[in-house]
């Protein structure tokens, strides 16, 4: 897996995502799959979140370019 600098808030994905970089990153048995995830998971590098949480997410961004630019 590659080396990620620390960045002081977590970064947030969805399971399904952190799942698919690490396969990604490397060959793991099912077993090393799920300690790897729970291992970014539990040391705070990545906060689990859903699809809804994204789109807010999005949407919060958006809102905030929006007004931004209307100043």
């Amino acid at each position: 897996m590659g080396v990620q600098g620390v960045s002081r808030r977590p970064r947030r994905i969805t399971l399904l995502e952190l799942l698919t970089e690490l396969l990604a990153s490397d060959a793991l048995s099912e077993q090393r799959l799920i300690a790897a995830a729970l291992d970014q998971v539990l040391s705070g590098r990545v906060v689990l979140c859903g699809i809804v949480s994204l789109a807010e997410r999005s949407r919060r961004s958006r809102r905030r370019r929006q007004s931004k630019s209307s100043r």
